[in-house]
């Protein structure tokens, strides 16, 4: 009972991260895609820049992300199979 619980905690806890991770990359994304009012070409050139690095960054934070979100399934698919185990073969009770 004890690994299903940890199971199903760590998974939970992994799939929250998941949709935590790409928040970072993609608020510095919109940020920079913000235009400018009057903007040179300098400013042109260097906000194309730091778009192109937010996406690369995002792109980097989706893949870990998807990892990450993989493990948070298994791992609770895993805790509630555990779970559903003991539970039929009357592992779940507590004994006083």
């Amino acid at each position: 009972m004890f690994r299903a619980r940890v199971a199903l905690i760590l998974g939970v806890v992994f799939l929250l991260a998941a949709c935590v991770l790409p928040c970072g990359p993609l608020n510095d994304e919109l940020g920079a895609s913000f235009p400018y009012q009057d903007p040179t070409p300098e400013m042109l050139q260097k906000q194309a820049v730091e778009i192109a690095q937010a996406r690369q960054a995002l792109a980097a934070r989706l893949r870990i992300t998807a990892v990450v979100a993989f493990v948070g399934l298994v791992a609770t698919g895993y805790g509630l199979w555990r779970w559903s185990r003991t539970r039929r073969a009357g592992g779940g009770k507590r004994q006083s």
